[in-house]
């Protein structure tokens, strides 16, 4: 399972990095960072689905991912190395 996390989290990053590259996401977007919060909802959505059989989940973690994406395209977003943990 970890290698498969770890194939998953490399692949999210490089679709992150390709969007910088292609203008599609500011250009100090942090992609380790918007990639630890992506894979974050995913996991929630899957503990949702698998645990609590919740019909709603997948529609939960596709609002709460568009609205990560539409904020870090928006520039709303913390710069690389930045030293607030709670943005």
């Amino acid at each position: 399972m970890l290698d498969a996390l770890s194939r998953w989290t490399a692949y999210v990053t490089g679709e992150l990095s390709t969007a910088v590259e292609a203008g599609r996401l500011p250009s100090l977007t942090d992609v380790d960072q918007l990639a630890f919060k992506l894979n974050g909802v995913m996991l929630a959505a899957d503990q949702a689905i698998q645990l609590h059989h919740d019909p709603q989940a997948p529609d939960r973690a596709r609002r709460a991912i568009g609205r990560l994406l539409k904020r870090w395209a928006a520039r709303d977003f913390p710069l690389r190395n930045s030293a607030n943990l709670y943005t």
